[in-house]
């Protein structure tokens, strides 16, 4: 017997920026259901020079994260990565970026005292390397970090 594909669409409208959460929820609803997560696709049509412009600009923030970091401010590279992530949200390096520096900032915050603000750093940090994860699996430095996030912050 064959198996069955199903395919869904949904329309952009709506989901905004909450897309990640709208993914949680249908995977919990699937997992409860006793199914795998659902496979998602983004197949909007952008023209070539949509994807360039959203490129140009991920690599202009990866630049200027990378000198805050050589400067010392954190928080600014930090601000400057998710700003390349959200420009171009597969390209695993600018994860990583992202990732290396939450986890900088996570222990910043935490030596500085300011436990929550550490804490949500560091839960962010471990979703990045999470998501690294499902793309690459052998990626050693998201695999250091959840292992330093599990230590230094007790996050699972």
């Amino acid at each position: 017997m064959k198996k069955q594909l199903r395919i869904f669409s949904w329309g952009y409208w709506g989901w905004g920026n909450c897309a990640e959460q709208f993914i949680q929820a249908c995977d919990l609803v699937e997992q409860d259901r006793d199914f795998n997560p659902p496979v998602f696709v983004d197949v909007r049509l952008l023209k070539p020079t949509q994807y360039a412009k959203g490129f140009v600009k991920a690599q202009v923030s990866i630049f200027r994260g990378k000198l805050f970091l050589q400067l010392g401010d954190v928080t600014r590279a930090a601000e400057e990565f998710n700003r390349a992530v959200k420009n171009d949200h597969y390209n695993v390096h600018m994860l990583s970026c992202l990732m290396e520096t939450e986890v900088n900032v996570a222990r910043q915050l935490r030596d500085s005292g300011e436990v929550d603000a550490a804490t949500t750093s560091a839960n962010h940090a471990m979703e990045l390397a999470n998501r690294i994860l499902r793309f690459d699996s052998s990626r050693q430095g998201a695999l250091y970090a959840q292992e330093d996030l599990h230590h230094e912050f007790k996050i699972e």
